[in-house]
Formats: C-alpha cells, structure tokens, sequence
C-alpha cells in the first residue's frame, strides 16, 4: 500500500499545498512524531497523484516573477481518502522494542528493580504524552485536554499493582505454575500496550 499517497492527500484535504508544503509539514512537530517523508518522496508522488487525476495542480506567482506549484485534492481523491480512512486491515507485525525484550527477562531481578524500571518508563511515556497532547491542543483547540496528574496516579497504580504479582525467584516468593518469563512476558505486553494508549488517546482517562 502507498500509505504515504494516502497522507498527503490528507494533508491536501485540509488546504491546498505545495510541495515545500507539504514536505515542510512532514518535518514539523506535528506529523513527524508518527509519518515521516523526504523530500526526494513527496514529489515523485504528487506525480503519481496528478496521473491518477486525485490532486490538480494550479501554477501561481509569488512576487514578481517567481511561480509555485499549489496542489488541490480532487473528488475522486477525497473519496479515495475517505475509504482508506474506514479500511479495517490487520494489525502489523509487532515492532523490536528493547523495553518490552527487557520486561521479558525480568524474572531474573526483584520486584522493587522491576517496579522501578517500569515507573521510569511510565514517566518516560506520560512526559512524552504531554509533550504530543500539548501539540494537538495547539493545534486543534477543540479537543479536550489530558489531565496528567490523574491520569499519571492512575497509570501507576494499575503499573504497581501489576508489578507486585510478578513471581520473582530472587526474592523468595512462591513458585507459580505458569512460566514466570512467559507471565511477566504477558504482563509486560499489557503494560506496554497500556503505555501506547496514554500516549494516543485523546481524552483523559476515567
């Protein structure tokens, strides 16, 4: 799939773009932290658009002499758009993530070492969290704001409590019948998993 066809029309959809548009935007703050483009590939596919005839293109002169190309989205554009923006498609192979490797293997350290790194890294995605919240706030003030502080508490009590179940062989605990790896693996999946959707919701938590 040309998922990147399907961004710039979406940016096009908004306004009317050039390409120094569009691959400005590719680079900014907001797009960047999830889609990024250069601009050797932005161009070679507003070609491809204009072939498909799902942008038009209109020359206009800025100053004097200088003349730029802006880019509007078509019909059969915004329709093409729209069902890519409805398509239901399977979930994409799990990404490496070092912290989840970690999470893993981490049966081989004691609870308190565990809950420490699992606190660090709460602060890590809630901070990043806000940094990306107060992006969209800027940039689309209609959309409610994250409480932080309680939505933090509320990580890092759900984080803690399931920190504190994990089966910990230095510690002494109980053994448990389930492989400790394979719990903790599950237990760090959800964790994780937890830690994504703090950082992309849009609302704050109940």
């Amino acid at each position: 799939m040309r998922t990147l066809k399907y961004a710039i029309l979406g940016l096009i959809n908004r306004e009317p773009m050039t390409g120094y548009d569009i691959t400005r935007e590719f680079n900014s703050n907001n797009l960047a932290n999830f889609w990024y483009a250069k601009h050797s590939q932005v161009y070679p596919e507003l070609g491809r658009l204009m072939d498909e005839k799902l942008v038009t293109c209109e020359v206009v002169i800025q100053g004097e002499k200088l003349e730029k190309k802006l880019y509007s989205i078509t019909p059969d554009g915004r329709a093409q758009l729209q069902e890519w923006l409805m398509k239901n498609e399977p979930l994409e192979p799990t990404p490496k993530d070092v912290f989840r490797l970690r999470m893993y293997f981490s049966d081989f350290i004691t609870p308190e070492e565990l809950k420490t790194q699992l606190t660090l890294q709460l602060e890590k995605h809630i901070l990043k969290k806000k940094y990306l919240t107060d992006i969209m706030h800027k940039n689309y003030p209609g959309v409610r704001r994250f409480h932080g502080a309680r939505g933090g508490h509320h990580a890092r009590g759900i984080l803690h409590r399931m920190a504190s179940e994990l089966p910990c062989p230095l510690s002494g605990r109980r053994k448990v019948k389930k492989n400790p790896a394979i719990r903790t693996a599950n237990i760090a999946n959800s964790i994780t998993g937890f830690l994504f959707y703090c950082l992309l919701t849009r609302q704050r938590f109940l």
